[in-house]
């Protein structure tokens, strides 16, 4: 579907940076701590260890973002790291740009420059994708033809954002009006959802059912989304609307408590 190389060779840019001895600058992070190879970072990152590879990306980000020490290299390490993520929204948006991934590879660096090191501090990978797809599917809006009015909010889902990729597709919409509330810049609706599952909150199935609910009620052509996800899960549409509604309840009701946590 896409190049191979969008962002230029893997191996070329390990090549260029481990010559020139970036490994070592950076090892100066105790998050990198050893780090050896520029290639290494690709497995502190994989799936399988979600908290020592959001541990990583934080790292990385601290180096790239422009509040932190602005560093060109680990901005195109990142896209690289996070390009399965990037491919994603692009493949969602592809119908809507002529060069689908460029422009998400565009705005994530973009993302990734200006990201706010003070107010999020977990959750990297999510948080980059989420703001980088809410970004550009407002930009391209103008051209939808399948809803008159445009999704408030996108995020990827609960079942995967701990990896770097943010792999998964899910939007929430509804979250945004009914948990977030009035003061939405103290509500980072991924890294609350992530809370709220790892905590036992909120059901982790019941999650799983909202956010794919939220997905295919955004989702072009799905005109009945309750009814889609009843089918995919092989239960009653009452089933599917009752576990949507309690995780709604309870993140509602956890609202609070994640804060003060």
């Amino acid at each position: 579907m896409y190049g191979s190389h969008p962002l230029g060779d893997w191996s070329q840019l390990v090549h260029r940076l481990d010559a020139a001895g970036i490994p070592g600058q950076w090892s100066g992070d105790a998050r990198l701590a050893g780090l050896r190879s520029i290639d290494e970072l690709r497995v502190l990152t994989a799936p399988g260890n979600p908290g020592r590879a959001d541990e990583v990306l934080a790292a990385l980000v601290h180096l790239a973002a422009g509040e932190g020490a602005g560093d060109h290299d680990a901005v195109i390490v990142l896209l690289h790291l996070l390009l399965p993520g990037a491919r994603r929204i692009a493949e969602r948006v592809r119908h809507l740009a002529a060069d689908p991934l460029g422009l998400v590879l565009g705005e994530l660096a973009l993302q990734v420059h200006s990201y706010p090191l003070s107010r999020r501090t977990h959750a990297y990978a999510a948080n980059l994708l989420m703001t980088t797809q809410q970004v550009v599917w407002r930009e391209l809006k103008r051209y939808r033809t399948d809803r008159s009015v445009p999704p408030e909010l996108l995020i990827d889902p609960i079942a995967d954002t701990h990896g770097p990729d943010g792999s998964g597709d899910g939007r929430l919409g509804v979250l945004d009006r009914e948990v977030r509330g009035s003061d939405a810049e103290d509500i980072d609706l991924v890294d609350m959802l992530l809370w709220a599952r790892r905590t036992g909150a909120v059901d982790a199935e019941d999650l799983a059912v909202l956010v794919e609910v939220e997905y295919a009620r955004e989702t072009p052509g799905i005109a009945a989304p309750l009814t889609v996800v009843a089918a995919r899960r092989g239960c009653t549409v009452r089933t599917v609307q009752r576990r949507r509604d309690r995780a709604l309840q309870r993140l509602r009701a956890y609202r609070e408590a994640y804060l003060v946590a």
